[in-house]
């Protein structure tokens, strides 16, 4: 029997399954507006050097290999939060505005989920201290993943 809960959307009082974000005509809306939300951040975008280099094949084989090799898995979220999680981005540990040389560096990705993308670069935004602390936190998880599952 599935679990079920109310709709996440500010009002709304259907019921929907556990596994679910919204009800159907939320996750409609929702789906649009972060649609529209990438497009106007890919516009605005002072990067297009960067940007670029995310739709070329060699990154998407690099990301694939990572993937790979991560099975998937968020390693910020099982090992920092003790929860299994499927990555659904790949990060560059330091950033390639940082080091153009290290975009394609397989040690330099780590699998996360959107929420903890955000949360890493949040933290990194606090002062180059604690990115730095960060930086090494995450090399770190990703070589300790690689020791146990690799």
């Amino acid at each position: 029997m599935a679990i079920l809960r109310l709709c996440g959307w500010t009002g709304c009082t259907k019921v929907i399954k556990n596994e679910a974000k919204y009800c159907s005509k939320h996750q409609a809306i929702h789906a649009e507006a972060e649609k529209a939300r990438h497009t106007e951040y890919r516009l605005k975008r002072p990067d297009k050097k960067e940007q670029d280099f995310y739709n070329t094949l060699e990154w998407k084989r690099i990301r694939d290999v990572a993937r790979a090799m991560q099975n998937g898995v968020d390693v910020f979220s099982y090992y920092i939060l003790d929860k299994v999680e499927e990555a659904e981005t790949y990060h560059h540990i330091i950033e390639i505005k940082e080091d153009w040389t290290r975009r394609l560096d397989i040690d330099n990705l780590i699998g996360l989920t959107e929420s903890n993308h955000r949360r890493i670069h949040k933290l990194y935004n606090k002062s180059i201290r604690d990115k730095k602390q960060i930086q090494k936190l995450l090399f770190n998880l990703v070589q300790r993943y690689y020791k146990e599952f690799g």
